[in-house]
């Protein structure tokens, strides 16, 4: 019988939700998989942010480390000025350095912003700083305008101030938990008359998943946790969790790969 893996992730926004269900298309020939958006997001202060797109000029380029990010930029658009956008910015944005934390992030920009970006490969924060490190003009003054979220973690921000490159940083989105998480979760458990693997994609689905599992479930070593990258390994690791693999990648791909190492 094909063993069920429980995919603990935000869900895409309505414009990458391909995107979003790749992980269950790529592992639903050799595996019953489950998607549970752990995640809900809240937009603010995006009439500043879309004050800083409106001038082009001053930045030498954008940061993006997440699809909310992406996301962000989109809906302050669409609200305050998709036709000024797209007549007369995107034109001069597109000349500019794009960096994107992730192949969904990089997907999203040009789909949804028309923007091409650098750094797809990237799988975490700390990884792109480097690669900004290695590839931001020397002689560039200009800053980088840096959209994030209120949970971001600070080593992307150290890495840049430490070698003195510039970035403007606006917080334009909270994170909180999916209202319907443990529901979600129940259902999943209910169905699959179990768990085989459990996936974190995030901190902040640690933060917000494990709890409910832990409620749910009387013991969880008989589950098999996989974190997305190194910092959700940390991140799993002090919610006190033996994670059993860590996914070198954010891909569809490379989750497939280490999860066929048990087959």
């Amino acid at each position: 019988m094909n063993k069920s893996v429980l995919l603990l992730k935000s869900s895409g926004a309505p414009q990458s939700q391909d995107a979003e269900d790749a992980y269950i298309f790529e592992l639903k020939d050799l595996f019953i998989p489950f998607l549970v958006n752990t995640l809900s997001f809240t937009f603010f202060a995006l009439d500043q942010l879309w004050g800083f797109i409106q001038h082009p000029e001053n930045y030498s380029g954008i940061i993006l480390t997440s699809p909310r990010a992406v996301e962000a930029l989109k809906i302050a658009i669409d609200e305050f000025g998709i036709q000024d956008y797209e007549t007369k910015l995107l034109s001069i944005w597109k000349t500019k350095l794009i960096y994107c934390v992730g192949e969904a992030t990089q997907r999203n920009a040009l789909s949804t912003l028309g923007l091409e970006g650098v750094g797809g490969d990237t799988g975490n924060a700390a990884t792109l700083g480097s690669f900004i490190l290695r590839t931001f003009p020397a002689d560039e003054r200009k800053p980088l305008l840096f959209p994030s979220g209120e949970l971001r973690r600070e080593e992307l921000p150290k890495i840049l101030s430490n070698a003195n490159l510039p970035f403007s940083s606006i917080i334009v989105y909270n994170t909180t938990s999916s209202p319907t998480l443990e529901e979600d979760i129940k259902c999943c458990l209910n169905s699959s008359k179990g768990v085989d693997y459990a996936v974190f994609f995030s901190p902040s689905g640690v933060r917000f998943a494990i709890p409910v599992l832990q409620s749910l479930l009387p013991n969880l070593n008989c589950i098999k946790f996989i974190a997305i990258g190194p910092t959700t390994e940390k991140a799993l690791e002090s919610a006190g969790i033996r994670v059993y693999k860590v996914c070198p990648e954010p891909t569809p791909k490379s989750l497939r790969k280490i999860l066929e190492e048990d087959l």
